[in-house]
């Protein structure tokens, strides 16, 4: 975590805890100042990640930490889970070519095209992927509709 969370919502890494994680990230978004549209755009990024990382980490036990904080400029997203691989579609945009499994292509492509930033990370303990968006009125990257 590189900053200080204004929300942490931690989980049991199970598929059937991704609606509470979708409405935290629509509240947090919707409080940040984006519209309706941005916010959804937010809300699905983040359960894309969220989904991915549910579905490798299956095992009893393992917990998946959802961080939500902002600064002046941009709004950021950590996604934490104690997984020991991550979905090739996500990773190889940063380089990880090593890794066994394979997921759907369009999980990535939702994730980078709503996002100003994807950052992919892989440690000891599981993975962390950290996700960015700008602020309305900000200068953010140029993004295609």
């Amino acid at each position: 975590m590189s900053r200080s969370a204004e929300i942490v919502v931690e989980v049991p890494a199970d598929t059937a805890y991704l609606a509470a994680i979708r409405q935290v990230t629509r509240s947090f978004a919707r409080s940040a100042g984006f519209s309706e549209r941005v916010a959804d755009e937010i809300q699905l990024a983040v359960d894309e990640v969220c989904a991915a990382a549910s579905e490798r980490s299956p095992a009893p036990g393992r917990r998946l930490r959802v961080e939500f904080g902002r600064d002046p400029r941009k709004v950021w997203i950590e996604v934490t889970d104690e997984g020991n691989e991550w979905p090739l579609v996500f990773a190889s945009d940063v380089g990880v070519s090593s890794l066994e499994s394979e997921s759907d292509p369009m999980g990535y492509v939702i994730v980078s095209a709503y996002m100003d930033e994807v950052d992919f990370q892989q440690t000891d303990e599981g993975s962390l992927v950290r996700l960015v968006r700008s602020l309305p009125g900000t200068s953010g990257r140029v993004r295609r509709v």
